[in-house]
């Protein structure tokens, strides 16, 4: 039973006239979700796991379901990103630090305001 079946099961029972699922009710139908589904979870698991290559490490299995094209370019791309690293990083360690302009100090007695035009 997967969880939209135990949704519409809710909206076609008790639950039709509320417009969201309150917390308790929530709680209760994860846990009948997790009743159902117990027998079968850790084959469903290992098989998932399986496909996407991860359980039994199988690389084969991660390369098949990558596009050709991306299989064609892929070490190109991995010499271009090492390209890249070491060039981020020689700019990061040999840069020369910037200088700040120091600005220039002007005599203005107290009181007084700086104008180009004498009032």
């Amino acid at each position: 039973m997967s969880w939209r079946q135990i949704l519409e099961e809710r909206k076609l029972g008790p639950g039709r006239k509320l417009p969201t699922i309150p917390k308790d009710t929530f709680r209760c139908l994860l846990s009948k979700l997790y009743e159902k589904n117990l027998p079968n979870s850790k084959k469903n698991l290992m098989a998932r796991f399986e496909k996407c290559g991860l359980y039994a490490i199988s690389r084969s299995k991660i390369i098949s379901r990558i596009p050709e094209e991306l299989n064609l370019i892929e070490n190109s791309i991995s010499a271009t990103v090492k390209e890249s690293f070491k060039t981020i990083l020689s700019e990061m360690r040999f840069e020369s630090p910037v200088q700040k302009k120091r600005k220039k100090k002007l005599n203005v007695p107290a009181g007084k305001s700086i104008c180009h035009d004498p009032l």
